[in-house]
């Protein structure tokens, strides 16, 4: 079994109902689904160090997992519960294959700045310690010989990946524990799936801005939606099929490779399989149901 990137805990809010330890699996590209044992899914051997995988357990899974319960409980949170989840949430949109990707693009830039850091220290050294004016010049040649590629084994795009999971040097947790936040439950039916990338925003737009919006499946009934409506009371809402379906075509949207579901379902299968998704923004209209609080699609 290698080291999961979506954990494991999070994975049993969307497991079958009579089998809590399996889940369907939805491959983009792929007609038919498979069934599998959480053990066995979201998960690569080695794809990140064992010190790395102990902290994500101890700092950030094991305190969120207790709020991720009382969550499906429909139980209410305080504020530092809040925060410790948005913790959660900002390093699980980092962990993932994805951002491993995009991390291959991010490599030239951030190999630079750590070079030009390197650097600085050389260049601190220099001066506090004129006596090891050759060995300090040695290092510096090192890095000129980095730069022109001489040298590539210093840095990989997967150790400037591993080192970001956990950095505080973005502190997206702070912007996320910010906004209003209301867990949009559906209890009909087990409705809402997730993915290998299931925390949704809209990229183009950023989290921070008036009309930013994300949302993130807790289990099959439950999503968090997260936006900067003060209008908004925190609390769980019951919400429309019609949001649900929206909440899922996000969710589809974003993931890179797979979908999680309950069970085998036909709709999942072709929501998986369409060549393109829409995505919208969802706003509250003016007029309310007494019933539930009703929502819009724009």
């Amino acid at each position: 079994m290698g080291k999961h990137y979506i954990p494991r805990f999070y994975l049993k809010g969307f497991t079958e109902k009579n089998a809590p330890s399996f889940i369907w699996a939805y491959e983009k590209g792929r007609k038919k689904p498979f069934r599998s044992n959480i053990l066995n899914i979201a998960q690569e051997n080695q794809i990140y160090s064992d010190e790395t995988e102990k902290q994500l357990a101890d700092d950030v899974e094991n305190p969120a997992n207790p709020i991720i319960h009382k969550i499906r409980e429909q139980q209410p949170i305080t504020k530092a519960e809040k925060e410790i989840l948005a913790r959660y949430v900002e390093v699980l949109m980092r962990r993932i294959p994805r951002v491993r990707e995009k991390a291959r693009e991010w490599f030239p830039s951030a190999m630079e700045k750590k070079l030009q850091h390197l650097e600085s220290d050389l260049n601190r050294l220099s001066d506090e310690n004129p006596d090891k004016e050759e060995i300090i010049n040695k290092h510096k040649n090192d890095i000129k010989r980095m730069r022109n590629n001489d040298v590539v084994d210093l840095f990989t795009p997967e150790d400037i990946w591993e080192e970001i999971i956990l950095s505080d040097d973005m502190p997206i947790h702070q912007v996320l524990g910010d906004m209003t936040w209301q867990f949009l439950v559906f209890d009909e039916w087990p409705i809402f799936l997730t993915s290998d990338n299931p925390v949704f925003f809209f990229e183009w737009m950023g989290i921070g801005k008036k009309y930013s919006e994300v949302s993130f499946p807790i289990s099959k009934n439950i999503v968090l939606w997260a936006t900067w409506r003060s209008d908004l009371k925190e609390n769980y809402v019951k919400t429309t099929e019609n949001i649900a379906k929206e909440i899922n075509q996000r969710t589809v949207s974003f993931a890179q490779k797979y979908i999680f579901f309950s069970s085998h379902e036909k709709w999942v299968e072709t929501l998986v399989n369409k060549d393109s998704l829409k995505v919208n923004r969802i706003t509250q209209p003016a007029k309310k149901s007494r019933k539930r609080q009703q929502y819009a699609i724009r």
